[in-house]
């Protein structure tokens, strides 16, 4: 039952290691030289746990994995960025539920792939896939087109490495997603052609 829980593991500087965090017991956490004993040593805590809820009768929680979920979601924000989000949606094409949506998706993209590079985390290669249909849909309904986008996004990453050469402090978080983007863009033309 363990291994039902949403696990991940993050790097640490002021332990100087990884921590293994479990969504489900957001109190637990284990730390260790490498991202897998973390979570590895994460999985094992709530082993023990669960067994001593199970002894004093308490109910553990139910693992984010088996809940269901109705694909609705009502989110507050405040009128300025409801209005900044209706008018890049229409200048898309798409509803403000769509834009959302393909905002958040390519969020996601470019958060897993900074954790591969700034972690040297896996990446499940089908999320991926997932992405790069979800983005290739996107580029369709708005009609721009990936290698467009894609030479933007490469133009950009050249800029960005060259003022880094010249002394210009730019953060590897922002290196990584325009580097995500410009990888996420490539995948997607690839698929295309098949």
């Amino acid at each position: 039952m363990s291994s039902h829980y949403t696990y991940r593991a993050e790097w640490s500087p002021e332990d100087d290691e990884y921590v293994g965090l479990v969504a489900e017991f957001p109190s637990l956490s284990w730390l260790a030289p490498s991202a897998a004993e973390a979570i590895s040593g994460a999985e094992q805590l709530v082993g023990e746990v669960l067994a001593d809820m199970a002894e004093t009768g308490e109910t553990p929680p139910e693992p984010l994995s088996e809940r269901r979920y109705s694909g609705k979601l009502s989110v507050r924000t405040s009128p300025a960025q409801h209005r900044q989000l209706t008018i890049e949606a229409a200048e898309q094409g798409v509803s403000v539920n769509n834009w959302v949506i393909q905002k958040l998706g390519v969020q996601r993209v470019i958060d897993a792939r900074l954790a591969t590079a700034e972690k040297g985390a896996l990446v499940n290669p089908a999320m991926w896939q997932i992405a790069v249909a979800h983005n290739a849909r996107v580029y369709e309904q708005t009609g721009e087109t990936v290698s467009e986008r894609s030479a933007a996004y490469t133009e950009l990453l050249a800029a960005l490495h060259a003022l880094r050469g010249q002394g210009v402090s730019l953060t590897p978080a922002l290196l990584g997603a325009v580097a995500a983007q410009v990888e996420l863009d490539d995948d997607i033309a690839a698929s295309n052609k098949r």
